[in-house]
């Protein structure tokens, strides 16, 4: 009898530790949501994880507006018009900006891509380098390129320290730092100015 009795008790702890576990999932995914989910501007530095160093910054402003500093390459875009500026091979390029445009996929994930997504795992991870933080994974409320994106995320402030991207074709992690939401952007800091004896190629 008193093994029964054990046995259920232990069953119950079980089940109420599934249910805190994903109330807390969902509450932090909410948290985010709230920081991140209504955004008009964000700026960071980035660098990969692993494989090949690839680092740079973006700052963003919502309507397609972005410029991203990385490698040898300036990607200013206003909207409309993109630069594309090589200062090693002293050239711009410029072509019309379109919505299947990949270059600002860390921008669009703020502007719109976490808001549909849904929490699915939520754990903790403790690194000597990088401290404790919360490892929040989410998966697309539909079909999307997108499979699946872990974030994870500083206990004291809900602030993303990296992300990683799983798509069809690849799975990248990335390390953000210095980041800043909802700063005053001007408009006109997304418009280029050609660097005088750059060549100008234009491709609209």
């Amino acid at each position: 009898m008193r093994k029964s009795i054990s046995l259920l008790l232990l069953c119950v702890l079980f089940i109420n530790a599934n249910l805190m576990f994903a109330a807390d999932k969902n509450e932090l995914y909410k948290s985010i949501i709230e920081k991140y989910g209504s955004l008009k501007s964000i700026s960071f530095s980035f660098k990969s994880a692993k494989g090949p160093s690839i680092s740079g910054s973006i700052k963003a402003k919502k309507g397609n507006k972005y410029i991203l500093n990385s490698f040898d390459r300036l990607i200013t875009c206003d909207g409309k018009t993109i630069w594309n500026y090589s200062p090693k091979d002293k050239n711009v390029i410029i072509t019309e900006y379109t919505d299947d445009m990949t270059n600002s996929s860390l921008e669009k994930l703020f502007f719109g891509t976490l808001t549909n997504m849904s929490p699915i795992e939520l754990k903790e991870e403790n690194s000597s380098k990088n401290g404790s933080s919360y490892v929040l994974k989410l998966a697309p409320k539909s079909n999307s390129n997108i499979k699946a994106i872990t974030l994870w995320i500083s206990k004291d402030k809900n602030d993303i320290k990296a992300i990683q991207i799983k798509t069809n074709e690849s799975e990248t992690k990335w390390i953000l730092t210095n980041v800043k939401i909802n700063s005053e952007l001007s408009d006109k800091s997304f418009k280029f100015v050609v660097p005088k004896g750059a060549e100008v190629i234009d491709m609209r």
